[in-house]
């Protein structure tokens, strides 16, 4: 079993981001990706709860999960719980989560080049969301989420 699960999501004021994946590996050699990424603005609060469960079974599982969130504002809060439950003995897992800001020094950057706060601010934030964009193997939906950024 291959699978892979990217998710993306904003919240803003008093509307939260929150996810739950619950992923079960049941056979021989399967290979799971979970990742979330999350941006969270104003008051939002982001959560993210994975979960890989790795049958005894499923022997030579390769299982991996990450969770990014961006916070855009000294409210916004992010809460990521990753678990990793495996039964297994021949496992290759991971797991983990990253909390970021928009980083000024790049925001300096780009605004010393004559661009203004809220662009650069936009074109950060893209950058941050693009690298998940660029996991989803579907063309049209791929272009769909890059047109939505």
């Amino acid at each position: 079993m291959n699978m892979q699960l990217t998710k993306s999501q904003i919240g803003l004021d008093g509307v939260p981001a929150a996810e739950t994946v619950l992923s079960h590996v049941d056979g021989e050699r399967g290979e799971l990706i979970i990742a979330g990424d999350h941006v969270a603005a104003l008051a939002a609060q982001s959560s993210f709860e994975g979960k890989i469960f790795v049958r005894p079974q499923a022997q030579k599982t390769e299982a991996y999960q990450l969770n990014h969130n961006l916070l855009l504002s000294e409210g916004a809060v992010a809460h990521a719980k990753p678990n990793l439950e495996i039964f297994a003995d021949d496992v290759k897992a991971s797991h983990g989560a990253t909390f970021a800001q928009v980083d000024k020094e790049q925001l300096f950057y780009l605004k010393s080049r004559g661009i203004s706060t809220e662009t650069a601010s936009q074109l950060l934030i893209r950058g941050y969301r693009q690298e998940m964009v660029n996991q989803i193997s579907h063309a049209v939906i791929r272009e769909e989420f890059q047109n939505g950024l």
